[in-house]
Formats: structure tokens, sequence, C-alpha cells
């Protein structure tokens, strides 16, 4: 389903919630059954091999315009190993940069510890994000950071920061209202990303996917 293109009441039906109570004790336990804690709870362990497979078919110009300085102060005979040897070292380090990053974003993101506020069983609670679950309220005020994928039911003047998606450093502004056509996740107005920022306004949105 694709929740920007459905109107409120309808995903609010889907996930069997309330927009005035939210979800209720029962529900949360059985969906955190379901669908696990919202947190990175694995560092991705991609095989460092397979990223240096990867990159050496990915042997970029700058790799290639060293190659050919070397060769242009080489003998012509030594032209093919210059080439070889600069590939495979580039491809080495590039692969061991990339390895080393996404070590460390999938361990930093592991430590992320976040409060959100959400209706449940008609009370406004202040709840660990990793509890969030599908199907919750989550209320959104100004300097929020956003911790699960959520469709906005109701908003006052919302914007929210999405400079992690699109990497514009603007706001925007957002809506309640569904959207008819397709359309990229930065001009998906009616919905809110983990890692985005709410910087003005406030509003309601239901939790469709968790991480």
């Amino acid at each position: 389903m694709k929740f920007y293109k459905e109107e409120a009441e309808t995903i609010i039906k889907y996930f069997e919630s309330n927009p005035n109570n939210g979800l209720n004790n029962a529900q949360v336990l059985e969906r955190q059954k379901i669908y696990g804690l919202n947190v990175y709870n694995k560092i991705n362990k991609t095989n460092p091999i397979t990223i240096l497979l990867n990159c050496s078919y990915k042997v970029t110009i700058p790799s290639i315009k060293i190659a050919i300085v070397i060769m242009l102060l080489l003998n012509a005979s030594h032209s093919l190993y210059a080439l070889c040897v600069i590939t495979i070292l580039y491809a080495i380090f590039d692969s061991a940069i990339k390895f080393k990053k996404q070590f460390m974003d999938a361990k930093n993101r592991a430590k992320i510890k976040d409060y959100c506020y959400v209706l449940r069983s008609s009370q406004e609670k202040t709840i660990d994000a990793i509890d969030l679950v599908p199907g919750d309220i989550i209320i959104l005020k100004p300097g929020l950071p956003i911790k699960a994928e959520a469709r906005i039911i109701s908003c006052d003047d919302l914007e929210v920061d999405e400079s992690i998606l699109n990497g514009e450093q603007i706001t925007i502004t957002k809506t309640a209202n569904k959207i008819t056509h397709d359309a990229r996740k930065p001009d998906q107005t009616n919905m809110i990303f983990c890692g985005t920022i709410v910087t003005n306004g406030y509003g309601k949105a239901i939790v469709i996917k968790t991480i």
C-alpha cells in the first residue's frame, strides 16, 4: 500500500488505531512481538571481500588518470602493469574506507536512544523511541527528531527538515492531505521519515513502519 496516496482515515482503520486514543497496552505488546523493537539491533556485516570485489568493477576516473600519468612516466612495456597496480590499490583503499564508514554508521545508530511523544490509552506519554510500533499515534512538536516512518493525519503549520533525504538545507511544509499521483520520498508531503526533524508547527502522525 502506498500510504501517501490514501486518506488518513483509511490508514487509521488499516492499523486498527485511534487518532484520539492511540493504541492500548495490549495492542502495543502484541505488535512488539510481531515487529520487534524499533532499533538497529545488529551491525551490517557485509563481507569486506564483497565490498572489494564490487569496488574493483567501479574504477573511477581519478584512478584512471593517475594510471595514465604513470604510464607516461614509464616505458610502454610497464604500462599494463602500472594500470593493474593502480587499479588494485585504489580498489583496496576505496573498499577499506567504505567498510569502515558502514561499520561506524551502523554502530552509531545502534547507540542512539531518543524519546518521542505518543498517544496511548487516551493519554499523551513520553516513551523511548525503541518502543514505537506500527499504528502508534505520535505527536509532532518543534525540535522532535523523527524515529519511524509515519503518515501525517493532522497538522498545523508543520515544517520538517528533510536534508537527510535530499541533501538540501531547507524545510518542507507538510500536509495531512492525500497525494493522488506517484511521488518520490522528498515529494511525499504527507509523510515523515526517520532521521528528519520537526522545525515548526504541530501535528499527529500514525506510524506505518519502524526501523
